[in-house]
């Protein structure tokens, strides 16, 4: 049944919104400037129990969705507490939630892969690519994404799940560039170990990266657009 203030549903809309603004902004329509500050009024009223960030008002159960605000939709600060909150509450009971559906034990790779994502763009690089190594111990024969693959009860849903499969293309891609602000992050998803590498990947303003990092120092850069 649908629900009022829910927690992912008023983030999709904050996104709208804000997108909506800044596309009003670039055309020069001034009276979309009435909506400016409707994002950050609806980010005051999204559902929570004063702690943490909660999937509706009045639940007492936690989701994957408490991630959102992070991604896909990016409208939540990184150090908003209630937004920690949510998320920390959906880590801790991850293995009864985290499996799309009500079976198995574990975590579906979805899940797992979106958590990658979150976890690097809060700066926790390690966790990040722990969370990159179990999604990918659970892929098939042919390295395929499943919507539940759970080997230890045997519960295994679906192959060349796309979802999944982009998902974790997104969370590799920002571990070696990203797009955020303004500004492109090389590397600044990896773990500290990861000190050497190569890549041409593309970041989400359209900008090609092509970058080679040699004891953890840049010595060679070179950004192009797609149409270059």
């Amino acid at each position: 049944a649908s629900v009022p203030n829910g927690y992912m549903t008023m983030c999709a809309i904050i996104k709208t919104i804000k997108i909506f603004c800044e596309t009003a902004d670039i055309l020069g329509l001034d009276d979309a400037r009435e909506y400016a500050e409707l994002p950050n009024r609806l980010i005051a009223s999204l559902p929570n129990d004063g702690m943490k960030y909660i999937p509706y008002d009045g639940c007492f159960e936690t989701s994957v969705g408490l991630m959102g605000g992070i991604y896909p939709f990016d409208v939540i600060d990184k150090d908003n507490e209630l937004q920690r909150g949510g998320i920390d509450s959906y880590f801790i009971n991850e293995n009864k939630t985290g499996n799309m559906y009500a079976v198995g034990t574990g975590v579906c790779p979805w899940y797992k892969v979106w958590k990658a994502i979150v976890l690097g763009r809060l700066g926790e690089t390690e966790a990040a690519y722990q969370a990159i190594k179990s999604t990918i111990n659970n892929t098939g024969n042919f390295d395929e994404m499943y919507e539940i693959n759970d080997c230890e009860t045997g519960t295994i849903f679906r192959p060349w799940f796309g979802t999944a499969a982009g998902m974790f293309i997104q969370a590799v891609n920002e571990m070696f560039v990203k797009y955020e602000n303004g500004l492109i992050y090389i590397g600044a998803s990896l773990p500290q170990e990861i000190n050497n590498f190569s890549c041409r990947l593309a970041v989400s303003n359209g900008i090609i990266v092509e970058a080679t990092v040699q004891n953890g120092n840049i010595v060679r850069l070179r950004l192009a657009s797609r149409t270059n």
